[in-house]
């Protein structure tokens, strides 16, 4: 596992985690653009595809959103994406990685992609199938400019429970 101290930008994916669909967007090594990836339905085929998303992009940091409410308190739906990053983590375990995987404050990433949308005149009926996507990439460009601007890692690390 890569040391907390020992920061460096690189290619970061982000996983917007949701009950029926999980978006995905990854951004370039030097951390400029995030681009979205896919979509992918919750389903027994959730893990399997992911895990070759993140084999294909190697990616050193994966960010899950972490759906908290306007409050900042956590909700029935933020314990079911810590379960989610554990569970990913817990997949991901048995090859050597020194992937981080940590969990990021996504209250509006959805609410901005869905504004960003209507802004362009696209329906939410005509969205649905890639507004998740878009989610993802506003919590990847979250990450990315709270990265740069701290020189550290975004959110809380995932870790085992001893």
């Amino acid at each position: 596992m890569v040391s907390l101290d020992d920061y460096k930008p690189g290619i970061r994916l982000a996983v917007d985690f949701g009950q029926v669909r999980v978006g995905v967007a990854k951004c370039d090594s030097n951390m400029v653009l995030a681009t979205a990836v896919t979509t992918i339905q919750v389903d027994e085929s959730l893990f399997p595809n992911l895990l070759n998303i993140i084999r294909e992009v190697v990616p050193d940091v994966i960010y899950v959103g972490l759906p908290l409410n306007l409050q900042g308190s956590e909700t029935p739906s933020t314990e079911k994406a810590r379960a989610f990053a554990t569970e990913l983590m817990m997949q991901f375990a048995h090859e050597s990685s020194n992937i981080q995987i940590r969990l990021l404050d996504e209250r509006l990433t959805t609410v901005t992609a869905q504004s960003n949308l209507r802004n362009q005149g696209i329906s939410q009926k005509q969205s649905r199938e890639f507004i998740d996507q878009l989610a993802a990439v506003t919590l990847l460009e979250f990450a990315m400019e709270s990265e740069k601007r701290q020189q550290s890692y975004a959110g809380q690390l995932v870790q085992f429970e001893n």
